[in-house]
């Protein structure tokens, strides 16, 4: 373990007031302290933050590490922060709240999380939608995409069959206008 990374584990709170006055010289070392202290929840979660302003997250916009690194720098931008920037969606790239992340591992919005499970492949011809675009829906067996060109997968749908005999029979006028 370098000497830096046992800084950071032992005191988190003196690494983040340091790397933020080094970012921005004009806030106040207590404001600095208490958004650690509102957006933080254990010394775990400080060390974590910690870390990932010392890969220099404050002012990248790289939609990386810990959902507190937004926190922090919306906290920051509150008490007058200039130079943090928001972090960008791995995805879209928009600067909108980061909720979940990316396979690779980047933090991402909540339409692009959305999107991602609206796309999918087929299930039956293996068909890829866009992202963003649905497929038709899911089997009724399986539970599994399908797209449009596939039928219900396992339960055909039958036509309903409209028993129209019964009125023909009795001779009203709605059943024997179809027929003519």
């Amino acid at each position: 373990m370098s000497a830096r990374a046992e800084r950071i584990t032992a005191d988190p709170h003196a690494v983040l007031v340091e790397l933020v006055a080094a970012i921005e010289p004009g806030l106040a070392t207590a404001g600095v302290r208490a958004a650690i202290e509102e957006v933080t929840s254990s010394k775990v979660s400080v060390v974590r933050l910690a870390q990932a302003a010392d890969r220099g997250l404050l002012t990248s916009g790289r939609g990386e590490g810990p959902p507190t690194v937004e926190r922090f720098i919306r906290a920051l931008q509150t008490i007058g922060a200039a130079n943090v920037v928001l972090l960008f969606c791995g995805d879209c790239g928009d600067q909108r709240p980061l909720v979940t992340t990316n396979p690779a591992g980047r933090r991402i919005c909540e339409l692009c999380q959305s999107n991602r499970h609206r796309g999918g492949r087929c299930e039956a011809c293996g068909t890829a939608t866009k992202t963003g675009r649905p497929l038709a829906g899911r089997s009724r067996r399986s539970g599994k995409l399908r797209c449009p060109a596939v039928r219900d997968l396992g339960s055909p749908k039958q036509p309903r069959r409209r028993n129209h005999n019964s009125q023909a029979s009795k001779g009203s006028s709605r059943g024997s206008a179809r027929r003519r």
